[in-house]
C-alpha cells in the first residue's frame, strides 16, 4: 500500500518548510505571499492531499466537529432537531456527531465525557433533566455549549427554545371553545422543563377547570407512557370527553388504548397532542396538535455555536425564543353546550 503523504513531503515538493505548508493548509496568511500559496495549494490539489484532522485536532485542541447530545434519539423529534443541525453545520463546514443518552445520568457523562477528549469545536445539549454531576462536567470541560429547549438547567448559557407556555395555552382555549371541560391532562414528566412550562400554560389560560371532572397526571414522553395513563384512567372508569397531551408520543400511545377498547376518536373521546412531528398528519383522523418549529431551532442553535467557536460575540439575550401555533385537524369533536 503506498504511503500516505505527508506536510513535509509537500514541504519538499514546494521547496518550501513545513510550518509554511501547515499555514497555508490552515488558512493562516501570516508570512505567506500570494505566490506561494498558490503554489502550494497547486501541489496540495496534484497530490490530493488530506490533512490528518485527528492529529491537527490533538495540536490545536479543536476540531471542525459538533456534537449533539440528546436524551431519546428513538423520539422523532431529536431527529428533526438533528436535522437541523447538520443543515446548518454542513453549511459552515462542520460535521456533526450524535451521542444518544438513553436519559441516563452514567451514559450522558460518557457522551460528555467522549465529546471533550475529542476536542470537538462545541456541543449542542438537551436532556430531560441535567444532574449537578453533568452541570460540573460541562463547566469544567470548558467547550463552547448551547442549550436547546432545557431551559432552567443550573449552568449560565445561551438557550434555544420555543414558547411552551404560549403553545398549550392555545390548546387551552381551543377546547374550551369547543365545549371540553372533562380533561385528562398526560402531563410528561414532572420536573422536566418543557413539560413543566406546558402544564402551566395550559393549567393557567382561562382557570381551566379540573376539579371534580379532570385529572391531570405525569407519565414519559412516550407512546408507551401515554397507553399506560389512558388504561389506567379508563380502568378508574373516569368521565373523560379529551385527552390533552402533553406531546404527541404520548397522543399516540392514547390513540392507540382507545382503538382497543373500540372507542372511536373523536366520536368518543378527543386527543391532542404537542410538537407536530410529521406522523401527526399521517394519522386517521389527523392529530390535533401544536407546531413546533423543531429543524428551525437545530439551525438556530448550529448557527449560534459555530458564531461563538469562530469569535463572534454572544447574543445579547439568553434566550431566542420561537413562536408555535395550533393544528387543527380532526382528533377534537365539538360539544355543543
Amino acid at each position: 500500500m503506498e504511503k500516505p503523504m505527508t506536510i513535509k513531503d509537500i514541504a519538499r515538493i514546494a521547496g518550501v518548510s513545513p510550518a509554511t505548508v501547515s499555514r497555508v493548509i490552515n488558512n493562516n496568511p501570516a508570512g505567506v505571499s500570494r505566490e506561494t500559496r498558490a503554489h502550494i495549494q497547486q501541489i496540495v490539489q496534484t497530490y490530493g492531499y488530506q490533512p490528518n484532522n485527528v492529529a491537527r485536532s490533538m495540536i490545536t485542541k479543536r476540531s471542525n466537529t459538533i456534537g449533539v447530545v440528546v436524551p431519546d434519539i428513538v423520539n422523532q423529534f431529536y431527529t428533526l432537531l438533528l436535522k437541523g443541525v447538520e443543515d446548518m453545520a454542513a453549511s459552515r463546514g462542520y460535521s456533526v456527531v450524535l451521542c444518544n443518552s438513553n436519559n441516563n445520568e452514567d451514559k450522558e457523562l460518557r457522551n460528555l465525557s467522549y465529546l471533550r477528549d475529542n476536542y470537538v469545536a462545541g456541543i449542542i445539549y438537551n436532556n430531560y433533566r441535567m444532574s449537578e454531576r453533568t452541570a460540573n462536567l460541562i463547566r469544567s470541560s470548558r467547550v463552547p455549549l448551547i442549550f436547546v429547549d432545557n431551559w432552567g438547567d443550573p449552568i449560565d448559557g445561551i438557550c434555544v427554545r420555543i414558547n411552551h407556555q404560549h403553545g398549550m395555552a392555545a390548546m387551552a382555549n381551543y377546547l374550551l371553545d369547543m365545549g371540553h371541560r372533562a380533561f385528562a391532562y398526560l402531563a410528561g414528566p414532572e420536573g422536566v422543563f418543557s413539560a413543566d412550562m406546558r402544564r402551566r400554560g395550559f393549567l393557567e389560560e382561562r382557570g381551566i377547570p379540573f376539579a371534580p371532572r379532570g385529572v391531570l397526571q405525569h407519565c414519559a414522553y412516550s407512546e408507551e407512557a401515554g397507553y399506560e395513563a389512558a388504561k389506567q384512567l379508563l380502568d378508574e372508569k373516569r368521565s373523560i370527553t379529551c385527552f390533552v397531551c402533553a406531546n404527541d408520543l404520548i397522543a399516540y400511545g392514547v390513540i392507540r388504548l382507545l382503538n382497543e377498547r373500540g372507542l372511536r376518536v373523536p366520536d368518543d373521546c378527543s386527543v391532542t397532542g404537542f410538537d407536530d412531528i410529521p406522523f401527526s398528519r399521517l394519522l386517521n383522523p389527523g392529530l390535533t396538535t401544536i407546531y413546533n418549529p423543531v429543524q428551525q431551532l437545530g439551525r438556530s442553535a448550529a448557527q449560534l455555536l459555530i458564531d461563538h467557536i469562530e469569535g463572534a460575540p454572544p447574543p445579547p439575550q439568553r434566550e431566542l425564543l420561537f413562536d408555535t401555533h395550533l393544528v387543527r385537524r380532526a382528533s377534537v369533536k365539538f360539544l355543543p353546550s
